[in-house]
C-alpha cells in the first residue's frame, strides 16, 4: 500500500509540473489586478469616522504587482485613554475621558446644616471650613461635607469638599 500512494503522488507531481511547464490550465483563473504599479490610495485599519480625530490618521497603501501593500503611516486609535496628556487617544473626541480626576463643590455661604456631597460615583477626599466670621465648622458625612454654625456666630458657614471622579465629556464627574 505504500508503494501504490508513493507511485501515485510522484504520477500527480509529474503531471503538474508537465501542464505548468507546458503552460496549460490548472483550472484557476488569475484575478485581474486591483490597481496600477505606483497608484496610491489611503488607508485606514478602524472605523473611518475616527480619521483626524485625535491621534488618529490615515495612512497611504501604493500598489506593486497589482495588488495594494500594506497600509503605512497610519495611526489607529489605542484601546483607552493615556491619562494626564490632554490628548484624545481613542479617538473619540474627549479627552482623557475614563481618566480619575479630582473636583471641588461647595455650599456656599449658607444657614446651618446645609449639606454639600460629592457626584455619583464620587468619592469624598476632604471637608474644610470656608466659613465667613467664627465659630462655625465643616464636618464630613458619608461622601458629604455639613456646614455648620456654632453659637454666637458672627459669620456664615460653609462647607467645601474635594472628591475623586472619572472624566467624562472633559467634566469631572
Amino acid at each position: 500500500m505504500p508503494r501504490l500512494l508513493s507511485s501515485l503522488a510522484c504520477w500527480c507531481l509529474m503531471l503538474v509540473t508537465a501542464c505548468a511547464s507546458a503552460g496549460g490550465d490548472d483550472g484557476v483563473d488569475a484575478a485581474p489586478p486591483e490597481c496600477a504599479a505606483g497608484e496610491t490610495r489611503t488607508c485606514y485599519p478602524g472605523v473611518e469616522s475616527e480619521i483626524g480625530v485625535g491621534i488618529c490618521r490615515a495612512g497611504m497603501q501604493t500598489c506593486e504587482d497589482g495588488r495594494f501593500g500594506a497600509c503605512i503611516g497610519a495611526i489607529p486609535a489605542e484601546t483607552r485613554e493615556t491619562c494626564g496628556d490632554m490628548v484624545d487617544n481613542d479617538c473619540n473626541n474627549d479627552l482623557d475621558n475614563g481618566c480619575p480626576c479630582t473636583y471641588t463643590k461647595s455650599t456656599g455661604f449658607t444657614s446651618n446644616g446645609k449639606t454639600v456631597c460629592c457626584n455619583d460615583p464620587g468619592t469624598l477626599l476632604t471637608v474644610n471650613d470656608c466659613g465667613s466670621g467664627s465659630n462655625h465648622t465643616a464636618q464630613k458625612q458619608g461622601d458629604c461635607g455639613v456646614a455648620i454654625e456654632g453659637s454666637n456666630n458672627g459669620g456664615s458657614p460653609c462647607a467645601q469638599i474635594t472628591c475623586t471622579g472619572t472624566l467624562e465629556a472633559a467634566t469631572c464627574q
